[in-house]
């Protein structure tokens, strides 16, 4: 999520979520992920397999929910 749509729109247009990118990020062939852009509330959804079920031993994030971190250090350039 986005704070607003002028960061979203830059997001976009850098091509900085590309399936590419993310996949190289996470060490996963870029066939396996799939980027939702969804502006109406200035958000994109990335998806990609876990490497294991959910809630099985080896699960380090049972609910998917600090998968975020490795993108954190990306950065949007403001070319305005």
């Amino acid at each position: 999520m986005f704070k607003n749509s002028e960061m979203f729109n830059k997001c976009l247009d850098q091509n900085i979520l590309s399936a590419k990118n993310v996949a190289d990020i996470y060490g996963i062939a870029s066939e396996k992920i799939d980027t939702f852009a969804i502006p109406l509330i200035s958000t994109i959804k990335i998806s990609f397999p876990r490497a294991v079920s959910q809630g099985d031993l080896g699960d380090p994030d049972n609910h998917g929910g600090q998968q975020y971190a490795p993108i954190l250090d990306l950065e949007i350039i403001d070319v305005s």
